[in-house]
């Protein structure tokens, strides 16, 4: 099972257009919205700082390709059914 765009803003307090532009890689999320990510998935948001960083050294600010294969794999489309992440 695979989360909306609509369902992971409204989990995270972001408009679907901006969770659509994290998932292209075409934006980087603000600090308070990565917080925000971790916590409505309960992802290690030291590992979230790390794809991140390891982004914008690769490919500067605002190119975040890394982040984006990392949220789809952890959130979007994750490998295992027992980890999808569902609505409480």
């Amino acid at each position: 099972m695979t989360i909306s765009l609509y369902e992971f803003g409204k989990r995270t307090g972001c408009d679907y257009t901006t969770a659509s532009r994290l998932l292209s890689g075409d934006r980087a999320p603000s600090t308070r919205l990565l917080a925000r990510i971790c916590t409505a998935f309960e992802l290690d948001h030291g590992e979230a700082l790390r794809v991140l960083a390891a982004d914008q050294e690769e490919h500067g600010i605002g190119s975040t390709p890394g982040f984006a294969a990392w949220l789809k794999e952890k959130v979007f489309e994750p490998g295992d059914p027992a980890e999808t992440r569902q609505a409480v």
